[in-house]
């Protein structure tokens, strides 16, 4: 005979703030023995992911991103870091922050394993290659003011392998 939960539980969120959550709804879980699933949007436009949806198209990631974030095990803290990480809200500072993750100077790669820090910059390489080809100065630029480094690596990804 199978213990399997006859009770379950589905969390429809969207926006950072349902992270908070994340943690009463496991503790819920365990006492209650339900399962839970969660049903996240694809529609946000807030923040960096009204940028990347302006030049990329597809779907909103930050919602996504954020919640994929919560399933990194404490005892990768550098990478939930890494991808939590938003550049700066100046535009040049922004740019320039970006250009230190694709020659590998930036001080949030030093306590990620090489291997990892050159995936992750491989992938925005090829965002940068993306963004490169789809902009045309002074009157189409990309701005990278306040972007979550995690929503520029999953549309990377995405534009990399043809699908979220």
């Amino acid at each position: 005979m199978t213990n399997t939960p006859s009770r379950k539980i589905v969390v429809f969120s969207g926006g950072s703030a349902a992270n908070s959550l994340v943690d009463v709804f496991n503790e819920l879980i365990e006492r209650n023995n339900c399962t839970l699933s969660y049903i996240i949007p694809i529609s946000d436009n807030g923040g960096s992911s009204s940028e990347l949806i302006r030049v990329f198209g597809g779907p909103g990631i930050g919602d996504i991103r954020s919640r994929l974030v919560r399933l990194i095990p404490p005892t990768n803290a550098p990478i939930l870091h890494f991808f939590n990480h938003r550049l700066p809200p100046s535009s040049v500072q922004a740019s320039a922050e970006f250009l230190t993750l694709l020659d590998l100077t930036s001080p949030l790669y030093q306590p990620i394993p090489t291997p990892q820090a050159l995936l992750i910059r491989s992938i925005f390489s090829h965002l940068h290659l993306e963004i490169l080809k789809r902009i045309r100065p002074p009157s189409s630029t990309f701005n990278f003011q306040s972007a979550a480094i995690g929503n520029l690596f999953l549309t990377g990804a995405r534009l990399l392998t043809g699908k979220l």
